[in-house]
């Protein structure tokens, strides 16, 4: 079972993955790279999250860490 602590921190996790290479990504996009590969990228370092084999956007992980971060204090 996944505690609440660690539920979050999967969260932030992938929101500093993320924005720390939003640049480098857009940058692959702009060299022509192909959309598939960028995406098995993002999926290897924990940048897609899925969720019952859905796909977690990055405004439900905000509202995800926002909410469990005020039941946690």
């Amino acid at each position: 079972m996944i505690s609440l602590k660690s539920h979050n921190n999967i969260y932030d996790t992938s929101l500093i993955r993320n924005r720390t290479m939003q640049g480098a990504l857009v940058e692959m996009q702009n060299q022509d790279i192909p959309k598939e590969v960028i995406e098995k990228l993002k999926e290897s370092v924990n940048c897609n999250l899925y969720f019952f084999r859905g796909h977690v956007n990055i405004g439900t992980m905000y509202i995800i860490l926002g909410i469990t971060t005020l039941i946690l204090i």
